[in-house]
């Protein structure tokens, strides 16, 4: 089966609806780049299946820093849940490489609204607490992509804590 897509220059995030009564198995995707006088390709591997793929081993919820210490909320989940820190460009290697992560926690004040949206894009089932100080900040992080929004506070640390504990408490039954 094949089908062909034009796209713009600069876009790098495509969504393709799969094919209805598409049958379970191994597929391959390929995809070809051309432009003027250079043409890329890559092929990439898929396994379709009807069941949803269970998450293995504890909850992982991954927190994306700007690099500063002093910038990563204290969580105090406990045993429910084992605490990540990534950097923005590692967060999307991140979350494809474990089975397992319940949410990932971004600082918009820090990093940017595109990242929420980028990682929304990138992976819809995972849930997005994105962290900032501006209410109208706050408003576009929703619009794109994030699950919940901690806006900062004095007890900023127990908010972020206890809506992560929800959304693990939801997706993993802990």
């Amino acid at each position: 089966m094949r089908w062909s897509r034009n796209v713009s220059a600069g876009a790098w995030i495509l969504r393709y609806p799969l094919p209805k009564r598409l049958a379970p198995g191994r597929y391959r995707i390929n995809v070809i780049a051309q432009g003027q006088d250079m043409s890329r390709s890559l092929s990439i591997p898929v396994r379709l299946t009807h069941a949803a793929i269970r998450a293995k081993g504890k909850p992982t919820v991954l927190v994306v820093s700007s690099g500063a210490p002093r910038s990563l909320p204290h969580l105090s989940l406990g045993a429910q849940a084992k605490v990540s820190v990534t950097t923005a460009w590692e967060t999307a290697d991140a979350v494809f490489t474990s089975r397992s992560v319940a949410a990932v926690v971004v600082n918009v004040d820090t990093q940017s609204i595109a990242l929420v949206h980028s990682i929304h894009i990138l992976y819809p089932n995972v849930q997005i607490v994105a962290v900032t100080s501006d209410p109208k900040r706050a408003v576009r992080a929703r619009r794109f992509g994030a699950s919940a929004v901690v806006l900062a506070s004095k007890n900023f640390d127990a908010v972020l804590s206890g809506t992560l504990s929800a959304i693990v408490a939801q997706q993993f039954g802990r």
